[in-house]
């Protein structure tokens, strides 16, 4: 489990979100364009009352999602929101590194590695 987030199991070793706990509660998602909630924002936000998520849409392709909060909610969804930007952000980097053939060096090259940018940037800064 990732800290202080009980509905989202997290397998740290392939950095994957089980998300069964989506089919369990059977959750249906609200799609609306953006004309639609521009014309009508009141009615867009009855229907979010009643689905608590919204998927906004331009020129039928997903731009945005609106998920309901309240005073009570906020700071946990913000946090909520972050480490799962984090973990995408990591998985995206870790399947990079796959493609690449960076996820088989060794600590020898990765440090090498680390020193040949260090001195990079050293040389960049003394010729500036």
């Amino acid at each position: 489990m990732v800290d202080n987030c009980p509905i989202i199991a997290y397998n740290a070793t392939m950095c994957d979100i089980d998300m069964s706990f989506i089919s369990q509660r059977r959750h249906r998602v609200q799609f609306l364009t953006i004309r639609e909630l521009s014309k009508s924002p009141k009615e867009a936000l009855i229907k979010l009352n009643e689905n608590r998520k919204a998927v906004i849409t331009n020129n039928g392709k997903p731009q945005a999602l609106i998920i309901k909060i309240d005073a009570d909610n906020l700071e946990k969804t913000l946090s909520m929101l972050q480490k799962l930007e984090f973990m995408q952000n990591l998985t995206d980097m870790r399947l990079e590194s796959m493609k690449s053939g960076n996820s088989k060096m060794t600590l020898d090259e990765i440090n090498d590695e680390i020193q040949a940018v260090r001195k990079k940037q050293k040389t960049k800064t003394a010729n500036a």
